[in-house]
Order: C-alpha cells, then sequence, then structure tokens
C-alpha cells in the first residue's frame, strides 16, 4: 500500500518539476510590412515621442507566458496623434516572441500605439523607433503638439517602478524546486523505511 502510495506521489512530483515551471509554448512573432506615415496616422490611436521612466509586468509570477504584458510608463515629448498625458503607460506583451515590442529604460522613442487613451497597446509590428533612429518618420510627421496636463480623469500614478522581474522569476523557480526537492526525498525515506520493514 505504502509502496503505491509511495510511487505515485514521486511520479506526479517528478511531471510538476518537469513540465509545471515551463511556460506556454510561444511561437515567433512575423510582422508584415510597416505600413507608411499617411496610414500609421490613419489607423493609430496614439503617435508620441517619449522616454521611458518606468516598466512593469503586469501579471507577475513563476508561471509566465510570453504573451503577458508589460506596462510601460512614458514622459511625453511630443504628439502627433491623441490625447494624451505628460504621462502615459503603454502595455505590450512581455516577449518579441508573441510581437512585444521591449523599450529601453530611460531612453527616448517613436511610439506608435492603438486603444482607448487608459490602455494604449503597442508591439514589435507597429512602427517603433529609439528616438535616435526616427528622423525619416519624424521629417515625415512635421510638427506635433504638446501633450496635455495631467488631471484629476488621467493623472497616472507617480511611481511605475523599474523592476528585474527576470530575477524575481529566478528566485522563486529556486525556492518550488527546492520545495519539490524536499518532498521528494522525504518520500523516498519513507518508501524505504516502510520497505525496510516489510
Amino acid at each position: 500500500m505504502w509502496k503505491r502510495i509511495a510511487i505515485a506521489l514521486l511520479s506526479f512530483f517528478i511531471l510538476l518539476g518537469i513540465f509545471g515551471l515551463k511556460s506556454p509554448v510561444a511561437y515567433a512573432c512575423s510582422c508584415a510590412e510597416i505600413p507608411g506615415m499617411e496610414a500609421q496616422l490613419e489607423r493609430k490611436t496614439a503617435i508620441f515621442t517619449g522616454k521611458v521612466v518606468g516598466m512593469r509586468q503586469e501579471i507577475e509570477g513563476v508561471l509566465t507566458s510570453s504573451a503577458d504584458p508589460i506596462i510601460f510608463k512614458f514622459e511625453v515629448q511630443e504628439v502627433w496623434k491623441g490625447d494624451l498625458s505628460k504621462h502615459t503607460n503603454v502595455y505590450s506583451a512581455v516577449s518579441s516572441d508573441s510581437c512585444g515590442y521591449t523599450f529601453d529604460a530611460k531612453k527616448e522613442y517613436l511610439v506608435f500605439a492603438e486603444g482607448e487613451p487608459d490602455r494604449l497597446i503597442t508591439g514589435l509590428c507597429e512602427g517603433n523607433k529609439r528616438l535616435e533612429f526616427a528622423q525619416e518618420e519624424l521629417i515625415a510627421l512635421g510638427t506635433g503638439y504638446d501633450p496635455t496636463p495631467p488631471t484629476a480623469s488621467n493623472k497616472l500614478p507617480l511611481t511605475l517602478p523599474f523592476t528585474d522581474n527576470d530575477s524575481e522569476k529566478g528566485y522563486a523557480s529556486i525556492v518550488i524546486v527546492a520545495i519539490i526537492s524536499i518532498t521528494m526525498i522525504f518520500l523516498l525515506g519513507i518508501f524505504l523505511t516502510k520497505r525496510r520493514r516489510g
């Protein structure tokens, strides 16, 4: 009886250790040709330049997906489309495997986004560029306008910290693997003890 229970539990924890910590299968992102500026102005909800002043992964934990959202907080500098506050959040998938765009901390970008003003979404295929490499696009856009000052309805939290999600997830993974290993050793000890007595 104990032998069967021990084998079943050991098998369960081994399978959990092998498969439980893996993210869902991700497929490489494939982008069509990025549309011209006229089409961008027509299709996008927001077009602006800004500096990345914060980022945070919206879904945190050990079991994650490449499609999980990450929030980037921008200090908006110039706007060509959209009613944007001086501080604006933009969402993207956390990984380029799911067509997410990774903005570097404290760098300036030309950003193309879609969606509602309180949840703008962008990605790898939208035409985003570091500002120093976007001179051609800036010339095509011409002169923009200033973002609106924050109000009670559009004011975002001033603290959206930069986070090192990889280290947090790595630490959590180590803890879970350690718990599984200790449990397996404990069950193996019970099994061997019962076997000797039998």
